[in-house]
């Protein structure tokens, strides 16, 4: 057991020390939320000293702690005591033990010719299809691409625990390793997909002197091994030796569904113009790429899957509640909205990029009803894309019976 650090004096004992670094690159827009600012309503975190991009090291060892809890448990379980072993013990809990794992902050760099990005969004009233009041927002996002140096130190106080530590730490990178981590703000929706790459793994051994000094002339960022891999387990596995790590049950639920789309008219998912001359509106983009937000699927797949549940649960008059039960409940407008519990979607949507697109221009007209209008005041401008196809998935954890009836009939 780690030794507790609560007494006076305690000294936590080391016999090794584990350094372990790789790439994060993001796949898809990502927030990583700093609050209020002037270009949007939620603006970026960035470095105080070099005004890049930061990614806090509470946020990397939040998601992996998370990650490691569905692994161990399942999605929505109690959290499985062995993340106390690797994280310490959970917020509010007096009798956890310090963590052996320590997560660095890490600085971002932007991809060549790319800046950040602004996404507008806006809550749809389900019934009339048009914008609720006073639900516009907009947020400041990084481009896919950018990329995130990250490390991890794993420290050792008992040689008999460092198979078990180091199977939990490699069963929670491998989250990012897989994909199967999102960072930041509107995970469920397509945001903050990344994937990591490029791993490296250093093992120090502390019990004697030359291990010490091996240890503290090395450089962190840059430590030790034979070449960079794809795997952190196999980085892992490499630096141990000849040791085995125990096998880790992954306990997670989900049903994984890839769609392949093809666009037969034009496609307009409206974004802010970028320049004076720009289309009144024009198909969004991100790092020069048209995409289509997941937050447009699940808009659709909603609404569709509701007026769907609407005639097959008529008689029940539940309907309702099996679309929240998958995409999550709307608390706006609902009288007992207090006494509903918050849930997470539990469908989750990738962000799809629109291969083969075309931009076209379209002229719109608004009719007032006056002959006299001006031109001006009448028309716009708006930049559609053509001939695209897309990829997307979805993902539902802890599928019900209902839930993969609600999914098949889109």
């Amino acid at each position: 057991m780690t030794p507790s650090l609560s007494e006076p004096g305690g000294v936590r004992p080391v016999v090794a020390r584990w350094t372990i670094i790789g790439e994060l690159i993001l796949e898809t827009a990502t927030h990583l939320g700093g609050g209020a600012g002037d270009i949007a309503d939620m603006v970026l975190i960035c470095d105080a000293r070099t005004g890049g991009p930061l990614l806090p090291g509470t946020s990397i060892a939040g998601a992996l702690r998370s990650h490691l809890g569905d692994v161990l448990g399942g999605y929505r379980s109690q959290e499985d005591e062995r993340v106390a072993l690797l994280f310490g013990g959970a917020r509010g809990s007096d009798l956890g033990a310090q963590s052996p794992l320590i997560v660095f902050d890490s600085l971002g760099a932007l991809p060549d010719h790319h800046a950040s990005e602004i996404r507008n969004g806006v809550q749809l009233d389900a019934a009339r299809g048009i914008a609720e009041e006073h639900k516009k927002f907009d947020l400041e996002v990084l481009p896919p691409g950018t990329s995130f140096p990250m490390r991890f130190d794993l420290v050792v106080s008992c040689a008999d625990e460092e198979p078990d530590l180091l199977a939990l730490l490699v069963a929670a990178l491998s989250g990012f390793s897989g994909g199967d981590i999102a960072l930041g703000a509107r995970r469920s929706r397509g945001l903050g997909a990344a994937r990591a790459t490029r791993w490296k793994a250093t093992r120090y051994e502390l019990s004697s002197r030359e291990g010490w000094l091996a240890w503290l002339l090395t450089d962190g960022n840059a430590p030790s091994a034979e070449r960079e891999l794809d795997d952190v387990r196999e980085a892992c596995l490499r630096a141990f030796g000849s040791c085995a790590l125990p096998e880790v049950r992954d306990r997670r639920r989900r049903l994984l569904v890839d769609v392949d789309v093809k666009a037969t008219g034009g496609l307009l998912v409206r974004s802010a113009p970028g320049f004076p001359d720009a289309p009144d509106a024009a198909h969004i983009r991100s790092a020069g790429r048209s995409v289509l937000p997941g937050t447009s699927l699940a808009g659709v797949l909603r609404k569709q899957a509701l007026r769907i549940a609407r005639v097959v649960r008529g008689e029940k008059g539940d309907g309702e509640h099996w679309i929240d039960r998958l995409f999550g409940p709307r608390m706006e407008g609902i009288a007992d909205a207090g006494d509903r519990e918050l849930r997470a979607s539990k469908l989750r949507i990738t962000e799809g990029v629109v291969e083969g697109a075309r931009a076209r221009g379209r002229l719109g007209f608004a009719s007032t009803g006056s002959p006299r209008a001006s031109c001006q005041e009448r028309c716009s401008m708006r930049s559609l894309i053509t001939a695209g196809g897309y990829a997307y998935g979805s993902s539902c954890e802890n599928p019900r019976l209902g839930s993969l009836a609600s999914l098949s009939s889109f």
